[in-house]
């Protein structure tokens, strides 16, 4: 990404903030609802790798952290390496806390938070929290565009559909 676009994306994330666009959100950080595979390694208190590489499924995903669901029983308070595969095919290499656990046998939910990960991938994250934010809202407005359509006359109607043609 060139210096230019970057410089635009922060403005953009700085105005949203400051105007609230989405409500209030209660995390110091909204969180994504993605469906991705993410691979975690043990480290030991020496930074040494003592686990081979496991796979979860992804349940949300901030700048600040992430939740996912296991198959194996990890312990809260240790550290993982984090190779996460995002919606641009890049890797984002992080280190991760285990900080809570739900459930029991083979199937737990944890939160994880980022103790690790460069700004300029928590930006990657940020950027596409806008984008999704940006797109439900698109949804929406095209929802809302439907339901007024079905009782507009028709050349409202044939306006509608020029416009949208164009778009």
């Amino acid at each position: 990404m060139g210096e230019n676009k970057l410089r635009k994306a922060q403005e953009m994330l700085s105005a949203r903030r400051n105007t609230g666009v989405g409500g209030p959100e209660k995390r110091r950080s909204q969180r994504l609802d993605l469906n991705v595979s993410v691979q975690l390694e043990r480290l030991d208190s020496d930074g040494i790798t003592t686990l081979k590489f496991i796979k979860v499924h992804v349940t949300d995903l901030s700048k600040l952290g992430i939740g996912f669901d296991c198959g194996i029983k990890l312990e809260t308070g240790t550290f993982y390496n984090m190779k996460l595969q995002i919606w641009t095919k890049e890797v984002i290499d992080a280190v991760i806390e285990i900080v809570r656990y739900t459930g029991e046998e083979d199937n737990y939910h944890y939160g994880a938070s980022f103790i690790g990960m460069t700004e300029s991938d928590s930006l990657k994250i940020e950027i596409y929290q806008i984008f999704n934010e940006l797109e439900q809202e698109r949804e929406e407005t095209l929802d809302v565009l439907e339901e007024l359509t079905s009782h507009a006359p028709t050349d409202i109607l044939d306006k509608i559909k020029e416009i949208e043609e164009n778009n």
